[in-house]
């Protein structure tokens, strides 16, 4: 009897923490998001954002976001309070690649919210470009990834504001360490 109640005993607690759970971490947010919220941003407009995402090493290779996507989304308090558990702040930050939270939901979290954003390409030389753009403010966000041996790089975020028909050329970059 007793050998029995230590096996399942065992396999009680093997199971519970040897395993890596698949659950994800629910983040209760206090913002609501409305479409109202950004009803200013499919409107057409005379501002133009040009950028370039590079990421330097310690030893000076520049590795840009070629190929990866830019982000371009309208500021309301809801994407704010999300940047801001996931960067620390909601005006610029870097996450390396291992320490991106992957397993969160937020709650609530809104389907609309997902769609409303513009999308461009990085170049061979890690340029972007969004036009057309309304006056207001943005977070543009990238990632830039590679391989060496192991998989290396993160995520940047940075807030700008638009305004009166301005040309406005934003950098996204930051010198990654080995460790990192």
């Amino acid at each position: 009897m007793r050998a029995l109640l230590s096996l399942v005993l065992g396999a009680v607690i093997l199971f519970s923490c040897g395993g890596k759970s698949d659950r994800k971490e629910t983040i209760v947010l206090s913002s609501g998001f409305s479409m109202s919220d950004v009803s200013w941003f499919y409107k057409k407009g005379d501002n133009i954002l040009i950028g370039q995402a590079f990421l330097r090493t310690e030893n000076g290779t520049v590795i840009t976001c070629a190929g990866y996507e830019v982000q371009l989304i309208p500021y309301s308090e809801y994407a704010a309070e999300r940047l801001r558990f996931i960067y620390g702040n909601d005006k610029e930050g870097f996450i390396p690649i291992e320490k991106y939270p992957k397993k969160i939901k937020f709650y609530p979290d809104y389907a609309e919210f997902d769609r409303v954003k513009k999308t461009a390409v990085c170049d061979a030389n890690g340029i972007f470009k969004f036009k057309d753009l309304p006056d207001g403010t943005y977070f543009v966000i990238t990632k830039i990834i590679w391989y060496a041996p192991r998989l290396k790089g993160g995520y940047l975020m940075k807030r700008v504001t638009l305004e009166k028909g301005e040309v406005r050329e934003l950098l996204l970059s930051r010198q990654v360490m080995e460790e990192e």
